[in-house]
């Protein structure tokens, strides 16, 4: 793996989140199509954004016990970084499997 790509990998910037919002958003309107009901609608940004903010406030735990011990279950920063965007990622899935 190059280190441009480990790099970017590493990196949790606003494309990401822009890209998985993206995609959860063409799910709510594949779900909004299919049930054409404005609640469930609400109801799935609520979740987006419960889940959001659960993710984030659980990787700023872990970044900030990775800064105070040096290191969080041997992953690092990047790791930390990376497992959290498997994490956004997991509502996609969760809710296409609903659908």
């Amino acid at each position: 793996m190059d280190s441009t790509y480990q790099s970017r990998l590493e990196d949790l910037d606003p494309q990401d989140l822009e890209a998985i919002a993206l995609i959860y958003d063409n799910i709510r309107t594949l779900r909004r199509s299919k049930k054409n009901r404005s609640s469930t609608d609400k109801q799935l940004a609520a979740d987006f954004d419960q889940h959001l903010q659960d993710v984030m406030s659980s990787l700023s735990q872990e970044i900030e016990a990775e800064e105070e011990t040096g290191a969080v279950g041997g992953l690092g920063k990047g790791g930390c970084i990376v497992r959290a965007k498997v994490r956004l990622m997991e509502i996609l899935v969760q809710k296409m499997g609903e659908y």
